[in-house]
């Protein structure tokens, strides 16, 4: 069985436990000689928990926190950092340059970029050396899901720039969009156990498709051939969001 998550893993151990038990009672009697002793069980259950065998939720919390670190400080850094130049009146006096608005939002997100770079690879090596995470897959297939995720998130801030005045706008926006994030992407409660109208929303969210992409390299060693439905889906959020935001940002240039 997956024992990525060790509390379904648990649930799911508990019941086939309790399955194998009924089903060797049963057979027990089905097979006892009339006015006869009870015979022996028949049915033995061996659970194997794959990918966690020691059932350490450390495992599975870790790899999602690359997740929750990238978009607590992309969405918040990048919707801030736009407002606060406008209220301090330095974006108009870049907008009046010689540089055209495609330059100006590249060199707005390029940095943002390599900050997120350097979280994940901090996030990885301090869940290895301390944590134990294992790294089964591939890295470069990992950098490269994280880039698409970045790109989604660096939208929604740059979409949240245009739309607050006020920094205490952008911080807000930005709170409304974490908290959804982490309690429907996978990363708390499984998605299997929510209602199908959270469900539906989960999609929707970048996160949800990032962190099972995420855990899938990391503990399962997960390919591009498992992986890239959830890469598909990621890079269609992404460049949803991205366009909007950049269509938006120029509008609010002009």
């Amino acid at each position: 069985m997956d024992a990525s998550d060790p509390l379904t893993a648990q649930g799911a151990i508990a019941a086939a436990s309790l399955v194998g038990a009924a089903r060797a009672v049963a057979l027990a009697e089905e097979h006892r000689p009339p006015g006869g002793a009870r015979a022996a069980p028949r049915v033995e259950v061996r659970v194997r928990p794959r990918y966690n065998p020691a059932l350490r939720s450390a495992v599975f919390i870790v790899p999602g926190l690359i997740g929750v670190v990238l978009t607590l400080t992309l969405v918040m850094i990048t919707s801030m950092s736009l407002v606060r130049e406008r209220e301090a009146g330095t974006l108009e006096q870049l907008v009046v340059t010689p540089i055209g608005k495609g330059s100006v939002v590249v060199g707005k997100i390029l940095p943002f970029v390599l900050v997120g770079f350097v979280q994940v690879t901090v996030v990885l090596l301090l869940g290895r050396f301390l944590f134990g995470i294992p790294m089964r897959g591939s890295l470069p297939l990992l950098y490269g899901i994280t880039l698409v995720f970045m790109l989604a998130l660096l939208g929604l801030g740059l979409l949240f720039s245009t739309l607050a005045r006020t920094q205490a706008q952008a911080i807000q926006m930005g709170l409304l969009t974490v908290l959804p994030s982490v309690l429907l992407s996978g990363f708390v409660f499984p998605i299997a156990a929510m209602p199908r109208a959270a469900q539906w929303a989960a999609l929707l969210l970048p996160f949800t498709h990032y962190i099972e992409s995420v855990r899938a390299i990391l503990l399962r060693g997960a390919g591009v051939d498992a992986l890239w439905p959830r890469a598909l889906a990621l890079a269609l959020l992404a460049t949803a969001l991205t366009a909007l935001s950049v269509r938006r940002f120029a509008k609010t240039l002009e």
